[in-house]
């Protein structure tokens, strides 16, 4: 940092991109800010950039790349910024600061794809890539499939959503007041996109709650069970995990979850599969 004098105080030079708090004021050909015991020197953003391209040319380390994005996104041109993010990540792969790299080069895709639409379907590609969390992958995915929709790719955005079934089951932040389970948002919008079509419904989800069924195994817990017949009421497996749960809370003389379990599943299954839910919740009663 370039640090000088003005009328006796300490001052030192800040790039505009990160404005401090503080009141305004001018000194010849200088804008200055007041802060805490010091005044700070707003520069050009100009001389920053060459200051910074000048660096990477003698050391090109991760953390001058991510400086210069951070720069680079500050004065609104996140394209050029999103390149110093992606050389950022991939000189900081392997090292301690990856995951903060990682999380600025998806911040960066993610901001790029809001600013230009056309870049939409390649940011969240490359998000999908990138993320290495179950929730930045969820988020990713998410992302992806509500771009398919507004797209109109219905089809596209089934495929995603159905994917999100399958894999392990992350919470999807937007901010501290809005958290959701991405199974839960999937099999909402799976179900708001077919509609009424039972058949495409269960098409869209035997594959997906057979593999969780047997991923829980035979010692899977109520919990577990109920929140498959939850998300997979309708296809067989879906089914079976239901009359798993309500034998284990029947033992445990819950009847009334054990019923709301069996005849929430039974309205959502078709009538093949209705048959052994109602004995069940005959026996129960």
């Amino acid at each position: 940092t370039r640090l000088r004098t003005v009328t006796g105080v300490q001052t030192c030079a800040l790039p505009i991109y990160d404005l401090p708090l503080g009141n305004l004021y001018v000194h010849g050909d200088d804008l200055l800010v007041a802060g805490l015991e010091r005044l700070y020197v707003l520069s050009g953003s100009d001389s920053a950039l060459a200051s910074l391209t000048a660096r990477i040319a003698r050391e090109p380390t991760a953390e001058v790349y991510a400086e210069r994005g951070a720069m680079l996104t500050g004065l609104g041109r996140p394209a050029e910024a999103l390149a110093d993010l992606r050389e950022a990540w991939k000189r900081q792969r392997g090292a301690e600061g990856e995951d903060a790299a990682r999380g600025r080069l998806l911040d960066g895709l993610y901001r790029v794809a809001s600013q230009d639409p056309g870049a939409e379907d390649r940011c969240f590609r490359e998000a999908r890539e990138v993320a290495a969390t179950h929730e930045e992958r969820a988020f990713a995915t998410w992302r992806a499939a509500q771009c398919s929709e507004r797209k109109g790719d219905t089809n596209t955005a089934l495929s995603l959503y159905t994917s999100m079934l399958t894999g392990p089951d992350a919470l999807i932040r937007r901010d501290p007041e809005w958290e959701v389970s991405a199974r839960l948002l999937a099999a909402h919008r799976l179900r708001a996109l077919v509609g009424r079509d039972e058949v495409r419904w269960h098409a869209l989800l035997d594959a997906p709650a057979a593999q969780e069924l047997a991923r829980l195994g035979a010692k899977a817990e109520h919990k577990d069970l109920i929140e498959l017949a939850t998300l997979f009421a309708g296809p067989p497996a879906g089914k079976e995990a239901a009359l798993a749960a309500a034998r284990i809370e029947a033992e445990k003389k819950d009847f009334g979850i054990a019923a709301a379990v069996l005849q929430r599943t039974m309205a959502l299954s078709p009538a093949s599969l209705r048959g052994e839910i109602a004995g069940e919740l005959a026996r129960l009663y």
